[in-house]
């Protein structure tokens, strides 16, 4: 598809916020398990709980930040010719 003259075309990332209710398939398919141990490590984690156990939350918090570190590689991987980078009052990603 030839873009019209004078036309803008975007290439974005978007992160959900903290109340968002739905995910996009493909971060949940790729990402599940990730997000998923970095939830239970942060409830893991939580001080005075009976169920608290800082050595496993520990443990999965590691495992989510290790997703985090390949979601921002292949991220980079697919925009890595991106010649210019813009960042405005918002930031998406």
């Amino acid at each position: 598809m030839t873009p019209a003259v004078g036309a803008l075309r975007y290439r974005v990332s978007l992160k959900p916020v903290m109340s968002a209710t739905q995910v996009d398939d493909t971060v949940f398919n790729d990402f599940g398990e990730e997000v998923a141990a970095g939830a239970r490590g942060r409830l893991l984690n939580m001080d005075g709980e009976t169920w608290a156990n800082p050595k496993l939350g520990t443990a999965e918090l590691a495992t989510y930040a290790a997703g985090r570190g390949k979601a921002r590689v292949r991220v980079q991987k697919r925009y890595a010719n991106v010649e210019q980078h813009w960042r405005g009052k918002y930031r998406f990603a």
